[in-house]
């Protein structure tokens, strides 16, 4: 089942046979639930929102910036419940009012 615009540009494919849809959209595509988005647009950025919590839970989580990543949060907090790792190529900053090791 294809529902188009007469360019294709714009569409919700349903492949009811292989259980599979694909909704596309030219240059914005919005999911919403009351105060809650994700955006896909066509420059490649990504964006979600939530008033109350993001969450993403699978056996690995992987991340990854070609250029830069920012982590900020009023409270942060780096758990590992075994070995816990941080390295860098270049100089490590640690700062803090207090920085408490052990």
């Amino acid at each position: 089942v294809t529902i188009a615009d007469q360019k294709q540009e714009n569409s919700l494919v349903m492949d009811l046979q292989k259980g599979e849809a694909t909704l596309q959209a030219k240059t914005k595509l919005t999911l919403a639930a009351g105060q809650t988005t994700i955006v896909l647009e066509s420059s490649g950025n990504i964006t979600e929102k939530a008033n109350s919590k993001i969450a993403m839970q699978a056996a690995n989580i992987e991340g990854k910036a070609n250029a830069q990543l920012v982590l900020q949060g009023a409270n942060t907090e780096v758990k590992a419940n075994a070995q816990l790792n941080l390295q860098a190529s270049g100089p490590t900053n640690v700062k803090g009012a207090i920085v408490k090791i052990n």
